[in-house]
């Protein structure tokens, strides 16, 4: 049986035989007197007698051996400056080994030795399940309980106690008072309070059950106030990467575990899988409190070392300027809290009064998007906001106007249309509608380069464009948008060339991509894009197309093109980490050929994935997006065993600072690759990780933060977007001017790319 408190063993070594020999040489050091003296930290009327050992603390020379008869002090003298470690023997006691640093000789040193006298605990151990055999040993922890619940002091540290086939342990300890943790390899812990051992007697615990499987456990402090037994909860859900579908989420959402918190502020959640969670505590009256990533290991117990503290909540205020909208009426505001859940919870769905002031009460400090809409629904302003106390004042959020007229035209008609600037769906979206003339006119919030996207009339069909809106000094912007003529047309069919409707189509080009729907006869029509190479796919149920390049030409039109389903196959895979499975990441796979394919997946409870990828791809990139641990793209054959993706939570910074803003960019027709020990990983995949790593949606300077990647080489390039679309499977041009470097564990690497 091993014993261990404070580096001590409770093994009594015997009595050493009494010391006979001087102290010190004579003449080289002066002596000083030393009083060592005992303390009883808890009463009893065993006798002291054993031995008193004094090492040289820093290992150079012999020890001191003195032997005790009763606990009255001992004096001794030692060389003025010396150091040594003093312990005792003394059979029924345990005594915490000490530090004395011998003063001068003229001043006399004292050090007191605590006297513990020993007692026992036992009990019988059982696992949860039928006809499981007791574990071989258990570990008795003494738990070191928060400040502000007062526990009366205890000596720390922890004793291996084996257990015989029936289940039956004992062990013997420090007579004290103890919180104590009951643990065995692969179960859960079990927790006893105010366990107050006898001095010289057995304390019986009774029959102690463990399940299998890890835990979480913590405390959870009320600020200015006291648990209400029954309505505080610990909740613990898995932690998901951002941009899982809502399907996923929602699929692992319902593994989440939710217990009560005890009176005293304790909670335990057992039987988990290990995984990477985020823990959440709620009682009514004050704002939920979070901690993230919270680890958990295969079959053992994370116990939380900080304490959830519930704050009284605050109140969010933001003052809007102009305090109406452009129509003269009240904005309608959307507050969203950002942190580790998916979907990100609305705390907020309202207008702001009459002087653009917007009030919420009752929530926690932390990150905030705010989305505001004018009276027809027009998203003008989302922007993320970071609240840090009760007193902070009033956020200030500008709002400017562009007033906006302009006429839209396909080759040389006008088209009855309606656009969107910034997309239906964007983070600004400002809708305007287009007559039979062509002509449109609205509001939006700012000069730049806009996305457009646009749902024609007669005929119907949606495109996508790039506009320039420069205002004037009155605030006023023209913009003419000239749609070129071109169409591509065909039809999906399966492969005995049945029609299959409702298939997806996919249509990408060098400057715009497009998501479409087959009609009831598999037909399929896409207009209005731009002249230059295209390719198309269609996709339905488990089935898919091979990549179908074309070039679309002003006035002409391309087709009909037959978009052939094949049946696909079946990739799967595991993330695994020193932990165990990796639950909720997000698994990006990219095929390794011109014009390859691609598919997105989560990854459930087992850490394991499936996508489903053309017969005819044999390599793969897998970009693994894993919350808690670094991002890493792997290179992959989809032959052979399932894949075992390794990740670790190693990770540093990259930092890339570009010659030209994101409009510039734009312009310019570039794209910002980014490359992973030569793996071109997509930049949704960057810019979600980083949004997921806490940092804002877009950027305001030219850098691009992402923490939290994996040690490795990278290259960035500003390169020709027609690029994109073979970058899984091409090496960069040797004319790009790419900036390169290695990231190690911990450190930030910086990159600048030139301008090409």
């Amino acid at each position: 049986m091993t014993r261990r408190f404070l580096s001590l063993t409770f093994a009594l070594l015997g009595c050493f035989g009494l010391w006979s020999g001087p102290i010190f040489a004579q003449g080289e050091v002066p002596p000083t007197r030393v009083e060592i003296s005992f303390a009883f930290r808890t009463h009893s009327n065993l006798p002291v007698k054993g031995n008193l050992l004094l090492r040289p603390a820093e290992g150079k020379g012999e020890p001191v051996r003195l032997a005790l008869s009763s606990p009255a002090p001992l004096s001794l003298t030692l060389p003025a400056g010396s150091k040594w470690e003093v312990s005792a023997e003394v059979p029924g006691f345990w005594v915490p080994r000490k530090a004395l640093a011998v003063g001068p000789s003229d001043q006399p040193s004292r050090l007191a030795l605590d006297l513990w006298p020993l007692g026992s605990i036992s009990g019988v151990v059982l696992v949860k399940g039928k006809k499981t055999p007791p574990p071989r040993q258990v570990l008795v922890r003494s738990l070191a309980a928060p400040a502000f619940l007062n526990r009366p002091v205890a000596p720390k540290g922890d004793l291996d106690c084996p257990v015989d086939k029936k289940g039956f342990w004992s062990c013997s300890l420090p007579a004290a008072t103890y919180d104590l943790v009951i643990s065995a390899e692969g179960l859960s812990s079990h927790y006893r309070w105010s366990v107050q051992v006898p001095a010289g007697k057995t304390l019986s615990l009774g029959a102690i059950e463990l399940e299998r499987g890890a835990s979480v456990a913590g405390w959870v402090a009320v600020e200015e106030g006291a648990i209400e037994p029954g309505r505080c909860t610990a909740r613990l859900a898995v932690l998901v990467a951002g941009g899982s579908s809502l399907k996923s989420v929602s699929d692992l959402e319902r593994t989440a575990f939710e217990r009560q918190v005890g009176k005293d502020g304790f909670f335990q959640l057992s039987g988990l899988a290990p995984g990477t969670y985020a823990l959440e505590v709620r009682q009514p009256g004050f704002p939920p409190v979070r901690r993230a990533p919270v680890r958990v290991a295969p079959g053992a117990e994370t116990l939380l070392a900080e304490p959830l503290i519930l704050r009284h909540s605050l109140d969010l205020q933001f003052a809007v300027h102009p305090a109406l909208d452009w129509l003269g009426r009240p904005w309608r505001a959307q507050i969203f809290q950002l942190g580790e859940r998916q979907p990100v919870p609305l705390v907020f769905d309202g207008t702001a009064d009459e002087g653009g002031r917007l009030a919420v009460p009752g929530q926690s400090s932390g990150r905030f998007r705010v989305d505001l809409k004018d009276s027809l629904g027009n998203r003008l302003y989302s922007g993320e906001h970071s609240v840090d106390g009760p007193n902070s004042a009033p956020q200030s959020i500008e709002v400017r106007f562009i007033t906006v007229e302009g006429r839209i035209r396909l080759g040389e008609e006008p088209l009855v249309s309606t656009l969107w600037f910034g997309g239906s769906y964007g983070a600004t979206s400002v809708k305007m509608e287009a007559d039979a003339e062509g002509r449109f006119h609205g509001v939006l919030p700012r000069e730049g380069l806009w996305r457009i996207e646009i749902a024609a009339g007669e005929p119907g069909f949606p495109t996508w464009t790039r506009a320039e809106v420069q205002a004037s000094r009155s605030g006023k912007a023209r913009v003419e948008i000239v749609l070129p003529d071109t169409r591509i047309f065909g039809r999906v069919v399966d492969e005995q060339g049945k029609p299959v409707p409702k298939a997806d189509v996919a249509i990408q080009g060098e400057s715009v991509e497009l998501a479409t729907t087959a009609d009831a006869d598999g037909s399929y029509e896409v207009r209005a894009l731009p002249q230059g190479p295209v390719w198309l796919g269609a996709q339905s149920s488990s089935q898919l197309s091979d990549r179908v390049f074309a070039t679309l030409v002003e006035g002409r039109a391309v087709g009909p093109i037959e978009l052939r389903l094949h049946s696909t196959r079946q990739l799967s895979g595991t993330v695994l980490s020193s932990r165990g499975p990796v639950v909720g990441s997000r698994v990006t796979v990219l095929a390794r050929a011109p014009g390859g394919s691609g598919a997105v997946a989560t990854t459930g409870t087992d850490g394991a994935f499936h996508v489903d990828l053309p017969q005819a791809v044999s390599r793969v990139e897998v970009v693994v997006s894993a919350p808690g641990f670094a991002l890493r793209a792997f290179d992959a054959s989809t032959e052979g065993e399932p894949l075992v993706l390794q990740v670790t939570e190693e990770g540093g910074g990259l930092e890339i600072t570009l010659p030209l803003t994101e409009d510039e960019i734009l312009r310019e027709n570039l794209l910002l690759a980014i490359f992973q020990n030569g793996f071109f990983v997509p930049g949704s995949a960057w810019g979600q990780w980083a949004y997921d790593q806490g940092q804002p949606r877009g950027r305001s300077d030219r850098t691009l933060r992402v923490p939290n990647v994996a040690p490795g080489e990278y290259r960035a390039c500003l390169l020709p977007r027609q690029l994109e679309m073979s970058l899984a499977s091409v090496l960069v041009p040797e004319e790009a001017i790419c900036s390169s470097g290695f990231l190690a564990p911990g450190a930030t690497l910086s990159l600048k790319p030139g301008r090409p």
